[in-house]
């Protein structure tokens, strides 16, 4: 099923969040409670206060990690307002009912000590979680390989490693609203073994405009559910997001 995810949000300084997810029949997620845990855990005494908030290795890694400082992504501020986002699929192969596929609604981020979650807020009694990617807490060093230390404790680290490549279709999760349920073809899909990874080059990040996009390719095996087979495809999505 297509694994939930969680919810960040961004300012100056970091908001941890200590959460308790309890999943459904469908692997959505709830947050049954959400706790501010340290509401200053992010200073910044990383140096690099004049570089931005994406640093990029050079190394030929692209296709797996992006350095994101968590203070574009979570705000502090109780009256944080989110992000809108709109998910789309750009293409399938072979071609599909999936292409043109869209879902435009409201989220929030959240970091936890290994992963950064995504999370619809609006319309939901309570936060459910879209998709969640493997993450590393850090702080970075302004060079073209973007070396990271992680001396000081997670929540005080300014940055986050934000690794795209996984194996699940979770990515899918984006495109309907966890409160509702799946069309059979991409719940289908999600239960398949998949492949998950960013486009070298497509994340990009603009602190003016408080904007964010990427695209990721997610590969799914042949599969046969309940009414519904489909083959194996290589599905493309773009997703954008940006401040209310």
């Amino acid at each position: 099923m297509i694994p939930a995810v969680r919810q960040l949000r961004s300012s100056w300084h970091t908001r941890c969040f200590l959460t308790v997810k309890v999943s459904n029949a469908f692997g959505r997620t709830a947050i049954a409670g959400v706790m501010a845990w340290a509401v200053g855990c992010g200073g910044r005494g990383d140096g690099l206060s004049g570089t931005g908030a994406l640093c990029v290795p050079s190394n030929g890694r692209t296709g797996d990690v992006v350095y994101v400082r968590k203070s574009f992504l979570v705000d502090s501020a109780a009256s944080d307002p989110g992000w809108t986002v709109l998910a789309a699929v750009t293409s399938t192969t072979p071609s599909s009912p999936l292409s043109g596929t869209t879902w435009n609604g409201h989220a929030a981020f959240a970091i936890t000590v290994d992963e950064i979650e995504i999370l619809q807020t609006e319309g939901v009694p309570s936060p459910l979680i879209f998709d969640a990617w493997p993450a590393d807490n850090v702080d970075v060093t302004a060079d073209a390989l973007c070396s990271t230390t992680q001396d000081r404790d997670w929540q005080m680290r300014d940055w986050v490693g934000w690794h795209f490549d996984k194996r699940d279709a979770g990515d899918l999760g984006l495109l309907y609203p966890p409160a509702g349920p799946f069309p059979p073809l991409v719940e289908c899909a999600a239960t398949s073994s998949a492949l998950a990874f960013l486009v070298p080059g497509s994340f990009t990040l603009d602190e003016t405009t408080a904007t964010m996009s990427w695209r990721t390719t997610v590969m799914t095996a042949a599969v046969s559910c309940p009414g519904v087979s489909i083959g194996a495809l290589t599905i493309e999505l773009t997703y954008s997001l940006t401040r209310p």
